[in-house]
């Protein structure tokens, strides 16, 4: 079984001048143990934004001992009031959605380089790997071409390192030879754990929407067709999304595009998002990508797939209670 993977002690990540032991005290574990100096707990430092090394994170550090952590920041995670979802998808209009956060962007190469460095998927999992496009930062780019289980490593690991506890059980994992998980015995979640998690899909859309009734999160819709070039109308789904009008055969920086009302960005395109949802033996994504036609982009549009499915249109984002 495996909730998280922490690295022995000579385990580390760096990042620039920044380097980031990911071991408690005497390396067994998230939690200190009998004989270390932080055996009645650590005393961390007040969170501290680091996104100078790693965009959009925080880290902490115990006084006493050599651990530290990581979370996103807290700016990177934007508190939603709870409310009813309104849907044209098939059993979703009318859902009861409690308050929770979500991630502001979509999760970063950088940030999946900084969680999962030590881990046995530490390997650079994306397609778009180098040449962004002029002025746009590659580590800034959406991690993709991660399967589903990918993610939910990534969710848990990221939580022990937030001090959280993790949300999903995974057992009897395997991997190719990069260290991406193909395949698992068996999933649970507990959600009554604070870790971080995928959303729902009614989670999801809920928060796409931010409050419109419409195909999309913004008030008017042009064709594409019309709008190509057309760059100061905020309604138009060309200044909120990357997608097969202005996409230039690559993903791009997250956070470029307009937010939605409730201060998301790229809800809409760039790259697709598995969410928690199951369906059958697949997975449910939503929000459409770089490659999308503007239909594909829609609120309601949902799509299912394997959960071993790794593509480079295809990456997430997390939510938290």
């Amino acid at each position: 079984m495996i909730l998280v993977k922490i690295i022995a002690v000579i385990g580390i990540i760096a990042l620039g001048f920044f380097v980031l032991p990911l071991i408690s005290c005497g390396g067994g574990g998230p939690g200190p143990v009998v004989g270390d100096p932080c055996a009645g707990g650590h005393s961390f430092t007040a969170w501290t934004d680091h996104s100078t090394v790693v965009w959009g994170m925080e880290t902490r550090a115990c006084s006493i001992c050599s651990v530290k952590g990581l979370r996103l920041a807290n700016s990177n995670m934007v508190q939603l009031s709870g409310g009813t979802l309104y849907s044209t998808a098939s059993g979703l209009n009318g859902t009861a959605i409690a308050s929770l956060k979500m991630s502001r962007y979509q999760i970063t190469q950088g940030q999946w380089a900084a969680v999962m460095d030590g881990t046995s998927n530490n390997k650079s999992p994306s397609n778009f790997s180098s040449s962004p496009e002029s002025g746009e930062t590659q580590a800034q780019r959406p991690v993709e071409s991660i399967t589903w289980f990918d993610a939910l490593e990534f969710a848990n690991t990221l939580s022990a390192l937030a001090g959280l506890t993790p949300v999903y059980t995974l057992t009897g994992i395997t991997r190719n030879d990069n260290g991406t998980i193909t395949g698992v015995t068996t999933v649970e979640e507990n959600l009554s754990n604070n870790g971080y998690r995928l959303p729902t899909e009614a989670q999801w859309e809920y928060a796409a929407r931010s409050g419109s009734t419409g195909l999309y999160s913004i008030n008017s819709y042009k064709d594409e067709v019309t709008i190509s070039g057309a760059t100061t109308d905020r309604g138009h789904l060309y200044n909120h999304a990357w997608y097969n009008v202005n996409f230039n055969s690559r993903t791009h920086q997250v956070g470029l595009k307009t937010a939605n009302d409730w201060g998301l960005h790229d809800m809409h395109g760039n790259v697709w998002e598995w969410t928690s949802t199951v369906s059958g033996s697949d997975r449910v994504f939503r929000g459409g990508s770089w490659g999308s036609m503007a239909s594909y982009l829609e609120s309601s549009v949902w799509f299912t797939r394997s959960p071993d499915l790794r593509n480079y249109d295809l990456g997430f984002r997390l939510a938290s209670p």
